[in-house]
This record gives C-alpha cells, sequence and structure tokens, in this order.
C-alpha cells in the first residue's frame, strides 16, 4: 500500500460534472484511507503482541515462600479485529502478572504499581483469588507476583516504531 495515501492535487472543473467525479475520488480516497488505517492498527498490535510475548517470556508468576518464583505460564494471545483492533491476552496468569498479587513485592493493599491498575480497578487486594485481601505478607505459601507490566511495557516499546509503521503503511 506504500504511496496509495501520498499527497494528491485535484483539478475540479467548475461545473456540476466536475464536482460530481471529485465526489467520487474524495470517496475512493476515503475508503483507501480507512482500508490503510485499519492496516496500520493491525501492524501496531501486531508489533505490540510480538514484543509482549518475548516479555511473556522472561515473566514469572508466583513467588513461593518455600521454592522461588514460578516460570509463568504460556500466555495465549490474539488480535480481534475491532475499530480500535484489541489484543485479546488469555488466562488469569496474565492479570497477576500485569498488574501484580500479594503486597510483598508490590504498593500496600488498594494501590497499584502499574499506571492504569487503579483506573482500571485491578489493584492490589481488590481481585480474586484473595481472601486475605493482601494483609499478610504471604498468603497459602506465596508471596504473589510482581506487577510487571508485559502489556503497558510492550506498549511504550512500540511507540519508538509507530511512525515507521505509518511510513511502510501510507507511505512516504
Amino acid at each position: 500500500m506504500s504511496n496509495v495515501i501520498a499527497k494528491k492535487e485535484l483539478d475540479v472543473p467548475l461545473s456540476e460534472a466536475g464536482i460530481h467525479e471529485a465526489i467520487r475520488w474524495l470517496e475512493t480516497r476515503k475508503i483507501v484511507f480507512e482500508i490503510c488505517c485499519k492496516s496500520y492498527r493491525k501492524a501496531v498490535a501486531t508489533k505490540i503482541m510480538e514484543i509482549a510475548e518475548q516479555l511473556y517470556a522472561s515473566a514469572w508468576y508466583n513467588d513461593l515462600v518455600d521454592g522461588g518464583q514460578q516460570p509463568a505460564p504460556a500466555i495465549p494471545m490474539d488480535i480481534k479485529e475491532t475499530d480500535n483492533e484489541t489484543i485479546l491476552v488469555a488466562g488469569g496468569a496474565a492479570i497477576f502478572i500485569e498488574f501484580g498479587a500479594g503486597v510483598h513485592h508490590n504498593t500496600s493493599v488498594g494501590s497499584s504499581q502499574h499506571p492504569y491498575g487503579v483506573e482500571l480497578g485491578f489493584t492490589i487486594g481488590s481481585y480474586p483469588p484473595a481472601p486475605s485481601k493482601g494483609q499478610y505478607d504471604s498468603w497459602d505459601g506465596t508471596y504473589g507476583t510482581q506487577a510487571q507490566m508485559v502489556l503497558y511495557r510492550a506498549v511504550r516499546m512500540v511507540e519508538p516504531y509507530l511512525e515507521d509503521i505509518a511510513k511502510e503503511v501510507f507511505g512516504q
């Protein structure tokens, strides 16, 4: 799609036929632009997912009192094509790895190390299973999971690539 959206000039004769032709041309350009926007969103989501997969590979899920940190389980991911492209991440471990669980490695109950944790309602001690509500340093043989913010970090790591992705999709 390179150079499909590049700057174009339109010479419109001042006549009814000329205006109708200009309208058709603009309608076509709008469709092409919408297709390019969808391609851009998909390319950005794909890059985020690639980086997130690498970060999940080095993440850990549970810090056992006797046994140390367990590697994160496989976290299935997929891109759902919507108006804003959504990366779907499956499995309860993903929430704990993103936002953290337990006070040993995180901030106090009701807070979050994650920049969007409070806004999204994922604070320490606020989501199941949390029968102790985070009031203890360890619970049921685990210290919990540190907020590793995999998706947040992946988004931030993709930011430097956004212009290059746009140039690739929309053209110079």
